[in-house]
């Protein structure tokens, strides 16, 4: 049976240095007064919230899961996101660029979300999954995108550009438009409709 505007943790901690929020499942509310600034969140799961514009600004995340959650123009300035996983969200106009620079890189699983508009810069994604959704108009510039999986996701109007996607697999992906003197593709998978988009890239018109 599914639970609406529940909240249960087992572990919700203040420090005076950083906050700690471990263990929590909330469903359609969070607790009265909590932030994820500068927080550190591990193991929680966020279901149905409404997270518009709110601030992760310098939180920690590791191994979280949100889903169907509404999170346009999140603010990720300094936060870190390790084994982050978002479920049929909304993440429109996020700059993940923001984030901070860890050696270990962003490690997001998005599946069937929507991350249009949103912004990928200079940042390694090599430990990231796009499985279905939306990413139009987003931007993917100076990208490590190596052995990525970007599957069945609609990437119409979207920027790539100077991105490594070695042996990145876009199988079943619609709208792709992207020149191969900008990017490296050896080994990319595109089905045989979407190489009609790269060859459009350089100014190859197919009959």
């Amino acid at each position: 049976m599914a639970c609406l505007n529940v909240v249960s943790t087992r572990r919700y901690a203040f420090h005076m240095d950083r906050p700690s929020i471990d263990d929590l499942e909330a469903v359609g509310t969070l607790p009265g007064g909590l932030s994820f600034a500068g927080a550190d969140v591990t193991g929680c799961r966020f279901i149905g919230l409404d997270l518009t514009e709110a601030s992760l600004r310098g939180a920690r995340l590791t191994d979280c899961r949100f889903e169907r959650c509404e999170m346009t123009l999140v603010d990720l300035t300094d936060a870190t996101l390790h084994e982050v996983e978002f479920v049929s969200c909304r993440l429109q106009a996020v700059a993940f660029e923001a984030t901070a620079r860890d050696p270990v890189g962003l490690s997001v699983t998005f599946r069937d979300c929507d991350v249009g508009l949103t912004s990928f810069r200079d940042l390694d994604l090599r430990a990231c999954r796009f499985e279905g959704g939306r990413a139009r108009e987003a931007v993917f510039v100076d990208c490590d995108l190596r052995e990525v999986p970007l599957r069945n996701l609609d990437v119409t109007g979207a920027e790539i550009r100077r991105c490594d996607l070695r042996a990145a697999d876009m199988l079943g992906s619609t709208g792709l438009v992207l020149s191969p003197c900008d990017n490296r593709v050896r080994g990319l998978r595109i089905d045989a409709e979407a190489a009609l988009g790269v060859l459009a890239a350089v100014g190859i018109v197919c009959a």
